[in-house]
């Protein structure tokens, strides 16, 4: 008589486990190797679109103070700093302040000093000046590096100026972290500050450290607006967090 077979064997039910189990770790693997990929393009993009709204916001300027317009917003400082040597997470951002001046007196640092400019967020109060400080805090849990592949964050502060009279920003560059009310009217505070490029490296635990793999978003020497702000292609020679 004839056997007929029903079900399966242990051994064929364990391959089955066995095979489905590799295939689904696959996947998820792919999976998440791909969601970890587009935070960090998320990530770097954020970070672009926050350094092109501060020059933004430079090229539209406003006036404060108690009604007769005693003080103005000369542009932006952009603070990164490193606290007790951790990782950095929060990017300040400052208004830079002055006394009124219409007419563009020198260069950018002349007239920094001219109306005794200061990175401010409060001010007397008999006068109501009262800058803006932001934050920015990198998406995802990057963090901001510098060029040398040591795992250490960016510092130093950023200006992004808007010269009196002409409209033309500047932006000048230091490797020293000021703080709110710091000044920028003297010829020592402001010897500190260069025209030059400023290469930053997002770097994001999970994907790009692993993968020894960080963007490069790139400020051009002396940029005046929006298009100074590049993002470096990851597998590009002119990538400086790739090939510093």
């Amino acid at each position: 008589m004839k056997h007929i077979r029903n079900g399966f064997t242990l051994v064929e039910v364990m391959l089955f486990l066995a095979v489905s189990g590799l295939l689904l770790a696959g996947v998820l693997g792919m999976t998440q190797s791909s969601i970890s990929s587009q935070r960090f393009n998320d990530a770097t993009q954020s970070f672009a679109e926050f350094l092109r709204k501060v020059y933004s916001d430079v090229s539209n300027p406003q006036s404060i103070g108690d009604g007769r317009s005693d003080y103005a917003i000369y542009g932006k400082a952009i603070v990164f700093n490193n606290n007790n040597d951790t990782r950095v997470q929060k990017i300040s951002v400052y208004d830079i302040i002055g006394n009124d001046l219409v007419s563009n007196i020198g260069n950018v640092k002349s007239m920094l000093i001219n109306v005794g400019a200061k990175i401010k967020t409060n001010g007397p109060a008999d006068k109501q000046v009262n800058g803006l400080e932001e934050e920015y805090i990198p998406k995802w849990g990057s963090v901001i590096d510098g060029i040398a592949n040591n795992d250490i964050p960016f510092t130093g502060t950023i200006l992004v100026v808007r010269r009196s009279g002409t409209g033309l920003i500047d932006t000048l560059v230091s490797n020293e972290s000021l703080k709110g009310d710091d000044g920028l009217s003297s010829s020592d505070e402001l010897d500190k500050f260069s025209e030059r490029v400023v290469d930053f490296c997002v770097n994001m635990e999970g994907y790009g450290k692993e993968a020894n793999l960080r963007w490069d978003v790139r400020i051009v020497e002396n940029a005046r607006n929006t298009s100074g702000i590049e993002i470096i292609d990851l597998d590009s020679e002119d990538n400086k967090c790739q090939h510093p």
